[in-house]
């Protein structure tokens, strides 16, 4: 496992980041060495939105392929809000704020039918099994 990303929901809302040159996106990123992609989930959201989060379910991977380079897996969870603090300094994130899915497609840094997909799927996972 390489990446991660989560869906961190509050009030049928989902929390994300505005990153320095990207946009708007779910907490992200890589993990580190010797690190698992719950811990590095974990910190990737302290880092980026400055929040502490529930328990993680695990929504699922995808396969990414990026041009010249190898494929590698991303793990896809979603969780709960349990706090939040200012996003820490050094962060990549200059901003973070809770979004409900009709925002995602005019707000998220880049949206096609698989995007869409995943966000749809995370949100009716929250809906029905709150994290």
């Amino acid at each position: 496992m390489r990446a991660v990303l989560a869906f961190v929901f509050s009030g049928g809302q989902a929390l994300l980041a505005r990153i320095r040159g990207r946009g708007w996106c779910v907490p992200s990123g890589h993990v580190e060495a010797g690190e698992t992609p719950e811990n590095a989930i974990r910190r990737e959201i302290r880092e980026e939105v400055g929040a502490s989060v529930g328990h993680l379910h695990l929504l699922g991977h995808y396969l990414l392929t990026p041009p010249h380079a190898s494929p590698y897996l991303a793990a896809v969870y979603y969780t709960s809000l349990l706090s939040q603090e200012a996003i820490p300094e050094g962060s990549e994130s200059q901003e973070a704020r809770l979004f409900p899915l009709e925002a995602f497609p005019t707000h998220y840094y880049f949206w096609d039918p698989l995007v869409e997909a995943v966000c749809q799927y995370a949100f009716q996972q929250a809906a029905q099994s709150p994290p």
